[in-house]
């Protein structure tokens, strides 16, 4: 008896501890552990698989062995339980890890479209009324088309373009451009977050100013509603991405 009970008293504190994780786990799941519980239950449940092994070996008390049963079980389910797919993985970051991360950052999205759509909305106003504050923002451009001087029929040609008419290899630059272009933005909008968020505010800004700045020209010449539908083909997806990233 003396024997068993030093054995219990030098690890007892150990097992309390993986106890304690196991019990937390299952009456709260997973996710209630720390980050420490998570990186001491691998180790807590070797040492209690190890204590089990000793325990039979010198034939300690029943009860001990039975106690120890009980724990390196109850542990091995959570250290080797069965690992999901990586189909069922994705079905789960799609249908629930992502919505709650976007949940989770509500406040921080909202003020990412703030400062996006909050720029294109000053700038498109600037411009209806003043149509020099376009060539503020973007200067004097000799290639561009969709510039205020432009008659609606070459603005209309922008939007309405027959596929045959345009080269494939053309139709892959433009594509290539703007995925390339919006990655950018993205990837800005997400990395420059470390300065407490005033170059992305002012990214953000920035690229809306210039997407209301645009849409003003169209608007101007009476083609806001074609405007509207050729950037919604992509612009749904990808401005949303970047306030996304922006937000992060």
């Amino acid at each position: 008896m003396l024997k068993s009970y030093r054995f219990r008293e030098e690890r007892e504190a150990d097992w309390r501890k993986l106890d304690l994780i196991l019990t937390r786990a299952e009456n709260s799941g997973v996710k209630a552990l720390t980050d420490e519980d998570m990186m001491a239950l691998p180790h807590l449940y070797r040492q209690a698989v190890s204590s089990l092994s000793v325990a039979r070996s010198i034939s300690l008390d029943q009860n001990v062995i039975t106690y120890l049963e009980g724990l390196c079980t109850r542990a091995y389910f959570y250290v080797y339980g069965a690992r999901t797919s990586m189909g069922e993985r994705m079905a789960q970051f799609i249908r629930a890890d992502w919505p709650e991360a976007v949940r989770g950052a509500v406040l921080s999205t909202l003020l990412a479209a703030f400062f996006l759509f909050g720029g294109a909305a000053l700038a498109f106003f600037l411009c209806l009324q003043d149509m020099d504050w376009y060539w503020t923002i973007h200067g004097q451009s000799f290639g561009e088309i969709r510039t205020p001087d432009a008659s609606v029929e070459a603005l209309r040609s922008t939007i309405y373009t027959d596929p045959g008419e345009v080269g494939q290899d053309r139709l892959t630059a433009f594509a290539g451009f703007l995925f390339n272009n919006n990655a950018q933005i993205a990837l800005f909008a997400f990395a420059l977050g470390f300065a407490f968020g005033i170059p992305t505010a002012w990214l953000l800004a920035w690229n809306g100013i210039i997407l209301g700045s645009m849409y003003a020209v169209f608007w101007d010449k009476g083609l806001g509603y074609e405007f509207t539908g050729w950037l919604l083909i992509h612009g749904v997806t990808e401005l949303f991405a970047i306030v996304l990233a922006g937000a992060g």
